[in-house]
């Protein structure tokens, strides 16, 4: 049996919610673009801060690939996905965003770059920011808020 790519090893790390299985594949200086962020996150570390607090939030996830493609530097994934948060998610200025008990279901489409060792050194992702705010009941003043208190941790070194 082949092992599997980069891809496919990244969508499994976040359906079994593994933030340490997740971080394997990603380069020390990775960088993560999202949707209309004004800045990536960059760096290993800052990604770990991210991750290990949204998967905590999370009771279950479902990634479905629709299309995953990959060769030697690049791949690229589109994949229905499924959540249900069974808690709220702590923000680091003490406030928590309102998930427990709430799902998320929607598509979610990756775009990755790889270094020689097949590590992850850009990251792309989109999604319909828009819809997934909605079905989580989250205000574009509570989502201001979650930018602002995430900033300083997300964009340290």
């Amino acid at each position: 049996m082949a092992a599997p790519s980069t891809a496919e090893g990244l969508l499994r790390a976040l359906e079994q919610k593994d933030p340490e299985g997740f971080l394997s594949f990603l380069a020390d200086d990775v960088e993560m673009y999202a949707e209309d962020d004004e800045q990536p996150v960059r760096g290993k570390e800052s990604l770990r801060r991210l991750f290990q607090g949204a998967m905590a939030a999370m009771d279950a996830v479902k990634l479905e690939p629709r299309e995953l493609v990959q060769d030697a530097r690049h791949a690229a994934v589109l994949a229905d996905t499924r959540v249900r948060f069974g808690r709220d998610l702590p923000l680091p200025d003490g406030s928590s965003l309102p998930l427990a008990g709430k799902a998320l279901a929607g598509r979610v489409a990756l775009f990755l770059d790889l270094d020689a060792n097949g590590k992850v050194t850009r990251m792309y992702r989109m999604r319909d920011r828009l819809n997934a705010l909605r079905q989580l009941g989250i205000s574009p003043a509570e989502m201001e808020r979650l930018r602002s208190s995430l900033e300083p941790m997300l964009h340290a070194h």
